[in-house]
């Protein structure tokens, strides 16, 4: 696991060792309460592919996460996950045929009173 800041938020890299089997997470502020749709997405980056959106929820996550299908420039094929939470907006993403250990990894999250990531 590596992790590291940038100009506008956190990013943690998840991955098992000589294999696809990794995801990213990127943990940025974010000031709206409702859910993520893929107009929001599209308003923020109109390059963005959003294909086949579907709402998910996780039993640790208390809000719905939006979850779809896009070509990410630097691994291809890839299944991207959003959701914000305690003033935050989480974008999960991992090559597309690794989207199980993704959805695995949140079925396992439980979040804290505390809204810092």
């Amino acid at each position: 696991m590596t992790a590291f800041w940038d100009e506008t938020g956190y990013a943690i890299l998840v991955s098992k060792p000589n294999s696809k089997e990794e995801f990213q997470i990127y943990i940025k502020t974010y000031d709206d309460s409702g859910p993520v749709t893929p107009e929001q997405i599209l308003g923020d980056d109109p390059s963005f592919l959003v294909s086949n959106p579907k709402t998910i929820n996780f039993p640790g996550i208390p809000v719905s996460a939006l979850a779809f299908s896009s070509r990410n420039e630097q691994i291809g094929p890839s299944y991207e996950l959003f959701f914000p939470y305690g003033g935050y907006l989480y974008h999960l993403t991992t090559y597309d045929g690794s989207r199980s250990i993704l959805i695995s990894t949140l079925n396992s999250w439980r979040f804290a009173s505390s809204s810092t990531p």
